[in-house]
């Protein structure tokens, strides 16, 4: 999971590109180390492999033998991904998944790429809203 450059992540990155989306790649400043950080939104985006986070789908077959390791194994990444989560959020910035599988379909990408800007939009409006509101504005209440 130190992978870089990954076909799932140069698939997002082609995608981004063709936007005309500033993105960078493999911050170390954020927790975890996220794939695809997209500072003008303040959006992360991670490529969780199927695997290895366990999505449930076809690629997330639970090993047969071993099954012990595997599942302590699995649930040190899954608790790392949420102090991950976590960590960032508190800087303030909005983690988005991509599902390895979602990055077989170009189409299906571009639409779930299309949807998480339209989200992480929303959600900076709405915080520019209410810290604009805080400021201006005193509520005073009987």
């Amino acid at each position: 999971m130190n992978s870089k450059n990954t076909k799932p992540e140069l698939k997002v990155q082609s995608i981004l590109k063709n936007k005309k989306l500033f993105f960078v790649k493999h911050i170390k400043a954020l927790a975890g180390t996220p794939d695809i950080v997209i500072p003008s939104h303040k959006i992360i985006i991670d490529i969780k492999g199927c695997f290895w986070h366990q999505h449930g789908c076809n690629n997330s077959k639970f090993p047969k033998t071993n099954q012990l390791f595997w599942v302590e194994k699995f649930e040190k990444i899954r608790i790392k991904d949420t102090e991950n989560l976590k960590l960032n959020k508190k800087k303030g910035w909005n983690t988005f998944d991509i599902w390895e599988c979602i990055t077989d379909n170009h189409q299906r990408l571009d639409h779930e790429i299309n949807r998480i800007l339209e989200i992480g939009k929303l959600i900076n409006q709405n915080y520019s809203l209410n810290r604009y509101n805080s400021k201006q504005f005193t509520i005073k209440t009987f």
